[in-house]
């Protein structure tokens, strides 16, 4: 099972970034579609639905079991959710979800290099609470690196998402005056 999520997983990081690229999306949309479906089929949709068996089963604790229980139920949450919104032709909710769905998929590959700063910073700041006690230590890192990395990715991709919202409430109030003031002259 661990081997068939990391090689179906493999799949969908490679292609992820494909699926969110405007000009890739725009330009080719049949090319969109197919990878489109082969990021859903071949990648994400069996990686994550082993991701539930393979979490279970891990050997690490808890900790890192609620991580990656948490983890694989958002990645399948925003798949679902990005599947049903372009099935149903709402291909903005589509893009969205997408790209947080994006956001899970490439979370594997920021926790690689979160989860030693953790265990580093963990030695560092609390060094008589883990004393000899290298394998808590390294377990500890592992929860930590996992929870910033897939949190991490999913704030920065909600601020991503909503900021351009933002932008155009600002654009349009700053024009109200002008056409106001246009209008009465």
């Amino acid at each position: 099972m661990l081997a068939i999520h990391v090689l179906t997983g493999a799949v969908a990081v490679m292609l992820a970034w494909l699926q969110v690229w405007p000009w890739l999306r725009e330009n080719h949309p049949k090319i969109h579609r197919r990878i489109g479906w082969v990021y859903f089929l071949g990648g994400v949709i069996p990686s994550a639905v082993l991701a539930f068996p393979v979490s279970i089963m891990t050997i690490f604790g808890q900790g890192l079991r609620y991580a990656f229980l948490a983890m694989s139920t958002l990645w399948l949450i925003t798949t679902v959710a990005g599947f049903v919104a372009v099935l149903q032709r709402r291909y903005e909710d589509h893009r969205r979800w997408m790209i947080r769905n994006v956001a899970m998929t490439t979370s594997t590959i920021t926790v690689r290099f979160l989860q030693p700063l953790a265990i580093g910073a963990t030695t560092w700041l609390l060094p008589g609470t883990y004393a000899g006690q290298e394998h808590l230590v390294m377990v500890e890192g592992a929860v930590a690196g996992l929870w910033a990395s897939f949190v991490g990715h999913l704030l920065f991709v909600e601020w991503f998402v909503l900021r351009p919202r933002r932008r155009r409430r600002r654009a349009e109030r700053s024009r109200r005056p002008v056409r106001a003031a246009a209008a009465g002259t």
